[in-house]
């Protein structure tokens, strides 16, 4: 699922400026997958990847809705 719009004119990604209230559930539910393997990977695979364990461990510790703040309006 995709947030970003491309416009063809410009060349460029946006955010739509406004998105329902279901969009922003599915992208807190797949944050929260994300940061579930985020906290499986081993050292090693944390590695490969550039961050600490102590880096994952924060990032997966945080709340279904903290989202990036890119993500934000």
């Amino acid at each position: 699922m995709s947030i970003f719009t491309l416009h063809k004119s410009t060349g460029l990604c946006t955010k739509p400026a406004r998105r329902g209230w279901l969009l922003a559930v599915a992208d807190m539910l797949a944050v929260a997958r994300q940061r579930r393997h985020l906290s499986r990977l081993d050292t090693h695979q944390l590695r490969d990847i550039g961050l600490s364990e102590h880096q994952a461990r924060t990032e997966a510790e945080k709340p279904i809705w903290d989202t990036p703040s890119y993500w934000q309006r």
